[in-house]
């Protein structure tokens, strides 16, 4: 390949105490609707596969009762918490650098990019926008959508990946109860110019009250009923609506799924034998390259066009005549209804959403009413002050765009050319927007340019290279072993949420991955063990041990007293040693979180950074209850342990078996 530089082998040492390899069969880049689904469908095939995931796990139910305990809060705690850790960066078109001006990058959920013709919102999180969508579940507007595209594909291929993918969104319809949430179809049902019927059968993957006990999920993952609040656009916190985190990451974790959080990638190469991927912890702390056979792009669809189009233009892919063509808005367009007040409305009102269209206007056009959802102030009187926009509504409306964007570099900054504003959806969408807001007397907000959640293509499925990135399997063109899973290959706007679209898409490029090739498991990591140990901070150990394996081959051999010596304190006193007495060993997965008594010996758990599998033994030590995870170190017979005592002390140890 012409342009590209000398690839380091894979074999040869890692050099530096901030750096290590991780070889694989399969990567992801991003743990979204796409990224998750590929996941979940390939360890079920029985393949390795690692995923890395920039942003964090966040604070909720799933997560917490899948052991996870580095979670970093949603943004909806406060007022001041909103607005302090709601925005990770802002990219503009010409006054910020490259990747933007950073708020917030560690801690942040949201990215907002200002293009050219319209501004795009994506989230930076394990579980991407799956956590702040607003859970409505459709297939796209046109019912052959997915016929003609390229063979391969076509509606008779994925049916079966909507049913499987609805069936696991567990969808409902919305039937309010009262006393219960806002529900505007029901208090604007009276007026003839709106037609609420499309909300009658819409769908949504929200666990509703009253539609009887969930399921206990045979891991421990635990999602609680909605209580309308909490669960919209800042993030859910207690798991009523369906995220991939709980639905597809959790399973595939206890199936041996390695998920590296906050961890963002900057290069992608190919090589001879596969890919090389360039990452690094988002403190800095560690510096990882990953090789694999198949590089699978789910990082949502800006930062999938970036980092290809900095690949292309390096020369390390080879070239891609079709990308960052077919840019889509999904026709989005949205405005803030000031102070919109229901009969008999609570003091801070809880609702979801509502369906509708105008009764005089377009049928492809959908708009719909959704709640803001914004934090509850503590004080009564913040309460009083900003009841109006706690009371504010949004209105939208999305529906088939032109799909004719553009995407391309301007230095390193990615650029998107797409004049949303000359699009029939758009401009029909506005307008009804504004008709709307005038009809019922109501003070609207409107954007000087078109916001989209639903940015699309730029990597699409084509008939040849020259009308798309991509084949029927997803694969790319001219770079085998290369695929696109997320919305960058989804061919033009759907003119619907599209997250089902996504999912069954990804579902798709899966099983024809799971099908064709067969399984060569070979994932493993090379560091300087020793270099990292012996100055090594509590973050770098962190990021080291979030990238060992756990080998439950290797449990024959764990039996017998092991010394745990201390490396780092993390918070509090920790004793300089501790005794761990192993009897008894289990290889037996029965919940990624254990109970809180005694355990019977080791077992495999869910690591508490969320990184997968690993080994925990719970005790008495130095008089006090104890839990210790623990990896072993590779080419040694020592094991990095994380140690947390129930008084508070934790800390980094070394685990040497007693000779």
């Amino acid at each position: 390949m012409s342009g590209r530089e000398k690839i380091p082998r894979g074999d040869e040492p890692v050099k530096g105490r901030r750096s290590a390899v991780l070889e694989t069969d399969i990567l992801i880049i991003g743990s979204g609707f796409g990224g998750s689904v590929a996941a979940a469908r390939l360890t079920e095939a029985g393949r390795d596969v690692v995923v890395l995931e920039r942003g964090p796990w966040r604070d909720t139910l799933p997560a917490a009762s899948m052991n996870v305990r580095d979670r970093i809060a949603l943004p909806r705690a406060s007022w001041l918490q909103t607005i302090s850790k709601s925005l990770s960066t802002f990219i503009g078109r010409r006054l910020t650098r490259a990747r933007g001006i950073p708020f917030n990058r560690r801690h942040g959920m949201l990215e907002i990019s200002n293009h050219r013709g319209l501004v795009s919102i994506c989230t930076s999180q394990v579980g991407g926008g799956s956590l702040v969508w607003g859970g409505m579940v459709s297939r796209p507007l046109s019912p052959d959508y997915w016929d003609g595209r390229a063979e391969g594909v076509s509606e008779e291929i994925m049916a079966p990946h909507f049913d499987r993918v609805i069936n696991e969104f567990e969808v409902a319809s919305f039937a309010p109860s009262e006393p219960g949430p806002v529900n505007w179809a029901k208090e604007l049902g009276d007026l003839e110019w709106l037609d609420f019927s499309v909300d009658a059968g819409a769908r949504w993957a929200h666990y509703f009250p009253g539609s009887g006990e969930k399921a206990t999920h045979p891991l421990g993952i635990q999602r609680a009923s909605s209580q309308f609040a909490g669960h919209l656009s800042l993030g859910c916190l207690d798991g009523s609506k369906a995220s991939t985190d709980s639905i597809w990451l959790g399973p595939a974790m206890a199936r041996g799924l390695k998920l590296i959080s906050s961890c963002e990638v900057t290069r992608v190469l190919r090589t001879d034998d596969g890919y090389l991927v360039y990452a690094e912890r988002t403190g800095g702390e560690l510096k990882l390259q990953v090789r694999c056979r198949n590089l699978l792009m789910g990082a949502g669809t800006s930062n999938t066009l970036r980092l290809l189009l900095e690949a292309e233009k390096r020369g390390d892919l080879e070239s891609m005549p079709a990308l960052g063509q077919g840019i889509s808005g999904n026709g989005d367009e949205m405005a803030l209804l000031w102070n919109v007040k229901a009969d008999k409305q609570e003091e801070i009102r809880r609702g979801l959403g509502s369906l509708f269209h105008l009764r005089s206007g377009s049928r492809e056009v959908l708009h719909g009413f959704l709640e803001l959802d914004l934090p509850r102030p503590r004080w009564r009187i913040l309460r009083r002050l900003l009841r109006p926009l706690l009371n504010s509504l949004i209105v939208i409306g999305m529906g088939p765009d032109g799909s004719d964007g553009k995407a391309g570099l301007v230095g390193r900054r990615l650029q998107i050319d797409f004049d949303a504003a000359s699009t029939s959806a758009n401009r029909t969408g506005r307008s009804e927007n504004r008709e709307v807001a005038k009809r019922l007397g109501i003070k609207a907000l409107f954007f000087p340019k078109a916001v989209t959640v639903h940015i699309f293509g730029g990597a699409r499925v084509g008939a040849s290279a020259n009308e798309g990135v991509v084949n029927g399997d997803g694969e790319c063109w001219t770079n085998p072993g290369l695929f696109v899973v997320d919305a960058a290959a989804i061919p033009e706007a759907p003119g619907r949420p599209p997250s089902l679209n996504i999912t069954a898409w990804a579902s798709h490029v899966a099983e024809r991955i799971a099908s064709r090739e067969p399984a060569r498991n070979t994932t493993a990591v090379q560091a300087d063990v020793s270099a990292l140990l012996a100055r090594a901070d509590r973050r770098q150990l962190a990021a080291l041990f979030s990238l060992l394996l756990h080998d439950p081959e290797q449990s024959g051999d764990m039996a017998g007293t092991w010394q745990a010596l201390l490396l780092v304190r993390v918070q509090s006193r920790c004793p300089r040693r501790l005794q761990m007495e192993i009897e008894q060993v289990s290889e037996t997965l029965d919940t990624l979180k254990p109970s809180a008594g005694a355990l019977p010996g080791v077992i495999p758990v869910s690591a508490w950074d969320g990184s997968g599998l690993c080994w925990q033994w719970r005790g008495t030590s130095s008089e006090q209850l104890t839990d210790i995870q623990f990896r072993p170190l590779p080419d040694s017979d020592r094991m990095l342990a994380r140690v947390r005592q129930h008084d508070g002390p934790e800390g980094w140890y070394l685990l040497n078996r007693e000779s």
